[in-house]
């Protein structure tokens, strides 16, 4: 079975961001701070699913985003882009209805900063956003 976010987990998603013009593995190595054999072992994996092109120049080997691999790439961070702007809108809508618990009168002040404060609290350790 075709288990697309096993094979573009972790490292892979690096590799697939740092590929937006052509790079070597041991350049990759470099900005990676792993093994070039670590970093030629998960382009082999994105070669093989056909999100990669190696090319061989001058007895050099280069791979780049092939254009499955350039399209996966967008779509991943169009969709974390989303879920971003989704998870602020909740944060934002769930602390306006604290805010009007507080505004009507159904909560006091020290209630309405303890609320908020768990809420960003819980944001921030799920999300590491807000």
């Amino acid at each position: 079975m075709f288990d697309m976010m096993r094979i573009i987990s972790g490292r892979r998603y690096e590799i697939l961001g740092l590929l937006r013009g052509e790079l070597q593995p041991s350049e990759i190595s470099l900005k990676l701070g792993i093994t070039r054999q670590g970093v030629e072992r998960h382009l082999n994996i994105l070669n093989s699913y056909l999100l990669v092109n190696k090319l061989k120049r001058n007895g050099r080997v280069y791979y780049k985003l092939s254009v499955y691999g350039e399209f996966l790439f967008q779509t991943i961070n169009d969709l974390n882009e989303k879920f971003i702007t989704k998870i602020r809108d909740d944060y934002y809508s769930e602390k306006n209805r604290i805010y009007n618990l507080l505004i009507n009168g159904e909560i006091d002040r020290d209630r309405y900063d303890s609320m908020v404060n768990e809420l960003r609290s819980s944001y921030r350790k799920y999300f590491g956003l807000i």
